[in-house]
């Protein structure tokens, strides 16, 4: 069943980076993020008993100490050709995983499909889930975004390896899970989002009804140049921003920084925030909504600035 959520939009091991200045809402002390970098990718092997190695970099997690919501992880991998992470369960969280940049071998409970560059698939709790890259020669460049289904479980999330590298698997097509792609000529205008300047193109990938944690959506949005997500704060639940391509400035209480591509931004509960592209090249993100309380929908403040003067 291949998932196309078009519905109405939100916009309502570690490694973190810091930034200086006032706060005026929301973390305590400096705002953080995660970059990608590539000295800090550790090589793994035989994860969850899969196939070859991979190269992993924790971008933003609940180690943190600034996620009120049940936010879990952002993790950034590079997988080698032939290699993968073995079949897992993981019973106390759910998460997605993303293929970026070429077709990647997905496996849901014992359904294995192959799926374009772009794509992504939802590992609900208990489910059966694994990834193999069949390349012979490209490196996967994957991500894999997870929530909790209570605040900070520890190590203990129910992990049961099941012995199965996925390197010979029957592919299944069309696929018999729950996934969707990154589709631009999907996405529909919306404008002023949260008073930010210019058209904002926006898409609902996931929705609520998909989710059992308190993981509430996950929109696919592109700035175009000159527009922005004007400064809110979510006053019931948290978010992630992960840029895809492009770049622009990202502003949390009072700080102003460049962004760019693998960047992992958190908005966490209070936060005043927004995203400007202030460049000449459409900026692509997508962002993830935690709720505080199960299925209720985000609500955000608007405070009445497009960014564009940052």
């Amino acid at each position: 069943m291949r998932l196309s959520v078009g519905k109405r939009c939100c916009v309502c091991c570690f490694t973190v980076f810091a930034l200086s200045g006032a706060i005026h809402a929301g973390q305590p002390g400096t705002p953080v993020y995660g970059r990608k970098n590539p000295s800090n990718y550790r090589l793994l092997e035989g994860v969850h008993m899969g196939s070859g190695t991979l190269l992993f970099q924790s971008l933003i997690d609940c180690n943190s100490g600034i996620f009120e919501s049940n936010f879990l992880w952002a993790h950034r991998c590079r997988i080698s050709p032939k290699s993968g992470i073995g079949l897992n369960m993981k019973r106390f969280m759910e998460g997605i995983y993303w293929a970026f940049n070429i077709p990647a071998e997905f496996t849901i409970n014992g359904y294995t499909s192959l799926l374009p560059a772009g794509s992504s698939a939802l590992c609900d709790m208990g489910s059966y889930q694994g990834i193999f890259n069949p390349s012979e020669t490209d490196t996967l460049e994957f991500l894999h975004i997870a929530v909790s289904y209570k605040k900070f479980p520890g190590s203990d999330l129910g992990v049961v390896d099941l012995q199965d590298d996925l390197a010979e698997t029957r592919l299944e097509s069309p696929p018999l899970f729950h996934w969707t792609r990154l589709d631009r000529t999907l996405l529909k205008p919306a404008y002023t989002v949260h008073g930010g300047s210019g058209t904002v193109y926006m898409r609902r990938l996931w929705d609520n009804e998909y989710f059992r944690t308190n993981w509430y959506a996950v929109d696919h949005v592109v700035l175009i140049p000159g527009s922005s997500i004007g400064l809110h704060r979510l006053t019931n639940a948290e978010a992630l921003y992960y840029i895809i391509s492009g770049g622009g400035q990202f502003t949390v209480n009072g700080h102003t920084w460049e962004i760019m591509p693998d960047d992992a931004v958190p908005a966490t509960m209070g936060d005043e925030h927004g995203v400007y592209n202030n460049t000449g090249k459409d900026l692509e993100l997508f962002i993830m909504y935690i709720s505080m309380k199960k299925g209720e929908p985000p609500e955000a403040e608007d405070l009445g600035d497009d960014l564009a003067e940052q």
